[in-house]
């Protein structure tokens, strides 16, 4: 069953530090100058574990794989969660499990 692309969205980040007492410190109240370039990171970082994610997505679904991921009638991408039956949001094709058996 595909995985939900949302389990991959960041809400909430934090900043722990270890002082060289050994005392932790969780800082949640981050200023903006600070934040920019963190935000930036993690962007990046999200938009990696959704790509892993959707190409895990698409290795086990056979739909999506019987058409490469493209609407043959339209050429839009296909959502990695297709299932037989489902229509191209754009074109309104109907996808079969087999692409042969059009």
């Amino acid at each position: 069953m595909p995985r939900s692309i949302k389990a991959w969205s960041l809400c909430v980040w934090s900043l722990c530090v270890v002082w060289d007492t050994g005392e932790e410190q969780v800082i949640t109240d981050i200023p903006g100058w600070a934040a920019g370039p963190m935000d930036e990171f993690l962007d990046e970082l999200e938009a990696e574990a959704r790509r892993d994610a959707e190409s895990a997505d698409a290795e086990d679904n056979g739909v999506w794989q019987a058409y490469d991921g493209v609407c043959p009638d339209c050429g839009e991408d296909i959502p990695v969660d297709v299932q037989e039956g489902d229509q191209c949001a754009n074109c309104g094709s109907v996808f079969k499990g087999d692409s042969d058996d059009e």
